[in-house]
């Protein structure tokens, strides 16, 4: 079944996943907005010829984890934000079409850059790109009244835009539907907003750790999260208004300030002794904010 997957994620994304570095997580690629296509002849010049990795395509393992929770899931009605390079959306779509001939992901992206890995390939009949604001797409006109299957949600990093994005296409998503989001175990708005998601009474969650160590050190860890949807919610009952102040505009990282500011909401205790410990605001070798011996310690 794998292989069948890897014959379905078309040329591109095969020659991206042939340049994947694991040391670091990142992959030999030209940068994305060049109009560039990947070519199979050139495969062992890359590596030499972009020497510094890029990280807009989640990591090799999140891909391959990717495909296999749309697999044992039997999604076939997808939706996700952030399409970046498209080797996310290949690997949804490819798996997809396991399960069902006519499966459908919808990627949405603020701006859509040239040579997406779907074009020109088979496994674009499966694949609708919509450019412009995730949070304006109509669900209900779009999916012709089916509910969500499955979420991935990778767009914009920031506390605010996830939140809403969870509150608006998760309640459209079926009762026992996934939701997969990416970059949520760092010192940033994502892990605070999994951290509160976590006891709302509407899923079950897990976080795990992903390798990436990102080549301007500012992140490590990055983690996933997947949540299924066990109880049906309207937006107002998962939107949490109270921190959007704080976080609206907040820098992809935040300092102690804010830090401090989210604490006395969230009553994260624990998390505000990690983040900020004794020496003030994480630094950029830090730890990720879940890591588990550092929450052991603090009972």
């Amino acid at each position: 079944m794998f292989e069948q997957i890897l014959k379905n994620i078309g040329s591109q994304s095969r020659i991206c996943r042939q340049l994947y570095e694991p040391r670091s997580g990142g992959y030999h690629l030209p940068v994305r907005m060049q109009a560039e296509r990947l070519s199979e002849e050139a495969i062992g010049t890359y590596r030499s010829k972009y020497p510094e990795v890029r990280y807009d395509c989640v990591e090799l393992p999140v891909a391959d984890l990717l495909a296999s929770l749309v697999l044992n899931t039997g999604s076939t009605t997808i939706i996700e934000t952030g399409t970046s390079r498209g080797f996310s959306t290949c690997h949804l779509a490819a798996a997809a079409r396991i399960v069902a001939t006519d499966a459908v992901v919808h990627t949405l992206d603020a701006k859509l850059g040239p040579n997406r890995f779907f074009e020109s390939e088979d496994i674009a009949e499966s694949i609708v790109a919509t450019i412009g604001n995730s949070l304006e797409f109509d669900v209900q006109d779009r999916l012709d009244g089916r509910r969500i299957d499955f979420l991935f949600l990778d767009s914009l990093h920031s506390f605010g835009h996830l939140n809403r994005e969870i509150a608006y296409f998760g309640s459209k998503l079926k009762l026992g539907g996934i939701i997969v989001m990416h970059d949520t175990m760092c010192y940033d708005g994502l892990a605070l907003l999994v951290l509160q998601m976590q006891r709302l009474p509407f899923f079950e969650a897990v976080t795990i750790p992903t390798h990436r160590s990102h080549g301007d050190r500012k992140r490590s860890c990055p983690g996933v999260s997947i949540f299924r949807k066990v109880a049906e919610f309207k937006p107002s009952e998962v939107t949490l208004p109270v921190l959007l102040p704080i976080l609206e505009t907040e820098a992809p990282f935040m300092n102690s300030r804010q830090i401090e500011r989210v604490q006395g909401p969230l009553s994260l205790d624990r998390t505000y002794e990690i983040m900020v410990g004794e020496g003030g605001a994480r630094g950029r070798n830090s730890t990720s904010l879940l890591e588990p011996t550092k929450l052991s310690r603090q009972g």
